[in-house]
């Protein structure tokens, strides 16, 4: 990655992945602006420092936070496969999304009594839906708890036609966004990015760590020689901190263009150039849940105070 050093700022330019391909190609007019100034503080290890501030208009966008989605445990009188399940409350008028099997000993992913519901962007009116169909039928049993729970917030230029304004906002994301260690130092959480290898589609994606190999510490892959090595994660790439199946945070930083889509059936919805935002998502299950918002149960998503629980 190369700077661009003026007399008391840094420019560091916005790349972008190109459609099917390795190449990058840099955003005009796009480069994240850093102005050097002093440090805050008396200490004395600040002494003689420069520190980087971004210069960013947090101002010029919009702002929305929603539940992505959620997911509902349910059980079933007797064995079913999961599509099935699938089809027989989605007759019945519950508007669910997948079903993914949750095995109890003995049973397998193709036949259970232990199931994982998603409803997406639950409103109080969905959710409520959902729970009185099921509560409806004699051989479905749902009591409201929660076995995972995402929560997003999009960020959108006030120009909404405006893309290099969103590209910047999500490098800004990416880069100071980060979450505490404990979320990301496994095998499979290091924080990384993901996009197209050449000639494949988004259902087979690359992986790069941004920061070293995971047997490495974190230290020795902050210093100048290691950043101009390594490609900068591309704007339109989907940065991952945190294990998908982990019982800590798992969150991602894309710059959302996509909707709906089905990775198996190589299906995706382009969104309207108005529509597409700068996006963080946090993935939360098992104990990071629980710490989250106590017992997880649809019940509690009314006390639940959003607004304190920004650090993750």
């Amino acid at each position: 990655m190369k700077f661009k050093v003026r007399e008391n700022s840094v420019l560091i330019p916005t790349m972008r992945q190109l459609e099917g391909r390795r190449a990058h190609k840099r955003v005009p007019d796009a480069d994240a602006c850093y102005v050097l100034s002093r440090p805050r503080g008396s200490q004395p290890r600040f002494g003689g420092r420069l520190a980087l501030v971004p210069e960013a208009d947090v101002d010029a966008y919009d702002y929305r936070s929603v539940i992505d989605f959620l997911k509902l445990e349910v059980t079933t009188a007797k064995a079913m496969a999961p599509k099935n399940l699938r089809a027989h409350l989605e007759a019945k008028g519950a508007p669910i999304g997948w079903v993914d099997p949750a095995p109890r000993p003995g049973e397998s992913r193709a036949r259970a009594t232990r199931f994982v519901v998603m409803v997406n962007e639950p409103t109080p009116a969905k959710l409520k839906q959902t729970l009185e169909v099921m509560a409806a039928l004699d051989t479905v049993d749902a009591y409201g708890r929660l076995m995972a729970l995402e929560v997003s917030i999009d960020i959108y230029p006030k120009d909404r036609e405006d893309e290099t304004a969103r590209m910047m906002m999500t490098d800004l994301l990416r880069r100071h966004a980060f979450p505490r260690e404990s979320v990301w130092r496994r095998p499979d959480g290091w924080p990384r990015w993901e996009g197209l290898k050449e000639g494949e589609t988004r259902s087979n994606e690359s992986k790069q760590f941004l920061i070293g190999k995971t047997e490495t510490e974190l230290m020795q892959h902050l210093e100048c020689g290691s950043f101009e090595a390594r490609v900068p994660a591309p704007s339109n790439a989907t940065t991952y901190f945190g294990s998908r199946d982990a019982p800590v945070a798992m969150v991602r930083i894309m710059d959302k263009v996509i909707d709906n889509q089905d990775p198996e059936a190589e299906r995706r919805e382009d969104l309207e150039r108005r529509d597409c935002r700068s996006r963080i998502e946090v993935r939360l299950l098992g104990k990071a849940l629980i710490d989250f918002m106590g017992e997880p149960h649809v019940d509690r998503l009314g006390q639940v105070d959003f607004q304190k629980r920004r650090s993750t």
